[in-house]
């Protein structure tokens, strides 16, 4: 277990929703909420700034509380083509279909919490009630990518930050993204970026 390494906000688009009601200036978060759908990466000063953000929230109580997180969104929102990237195609149906969105964001949810375990669809498509076959489909046609395609883009995501940010050895960073063979975790990071993880730590430090 490491700790400090995960810090989460969650809270329903709704609510968003009903604050812009009284709040016009929050418009600019409805962006990033339809981009949210299809899951972002931060980089750079925005992933810092949110960061401090993130940790302001947990510290703070009532109003201040409030602040911080309408300053994350805000600092989200308007994060830099450079410093953000969708990890997932563009939802094939259209996102008023709340079932759609709340199926996939729970799954998601689940991914991301789960990603240094065994990550199986069957647990997934138990959690959202659906077989196992429905689900895989489903993902799919929702989502645009197989679920087992998801899973290994998040751990690829999870295991650059951790080559950017951190020391650990690579043989580490692959265990703590969920790959138990680090041949394994060399080869898939390679056909994903056209580069060792050892070479991707190298330029990305310069």
């Amino acid at each position: 277990m490491i700790d400090d390494r995960d810090t989460v906000l969650q809270f329903h688009p709704h609510w968003v929703d009903r604050c812009q009601d009284i709040l016009p200036e929050l418009a600019e978060v409805q962006t990033l909420l339809k981009k949210a759908a299809r899951g972002i990466e931060f980089r750079g000063s925005t992933a810092l700034r949110a960061a401090d953000e993130l940790e302001a929230i947990g510290a703070q109580q009532g109003s201040r509380r409030l602040g911080h997180i309408f300053e994350l969104l805000g600092v989200l929102a308007a994060a830099p083509d450079d410093e953000h990237r969708t990890l997932t195609k563009e939802w094939l149906p259209p996102l008023r279909d709340e079932d759609a969105a709340d199926t996939i964001d729970q799954a998601l949810t689940y991914i991301v919490e789960h990603l240094t375990d065994d990550v199986r669809l069957a647990a997934v498509a138990q959690l959202v009630g659906m077989s196992d076959s429905a689900f895989s489909k489903y993902f799919k046609l929702v989502s645009g990518q197989t679920f087992s395609d998801t899973v290994q883009k998040l751990r690829l995501s999870q295991a650059c930050k951790l080559l950017v940010d951190t020391d650990v050895p690579v043989a580490s960073v692959s265990h703590r993204v969920g790959y138990t063979n680090l041949s394994n975790f060399n080869r898939q990071f390679r056909a994903h970026y056209d580069v060792t993880p050892r070479q991707f730590r190298q330029e990305n430090r310069r």
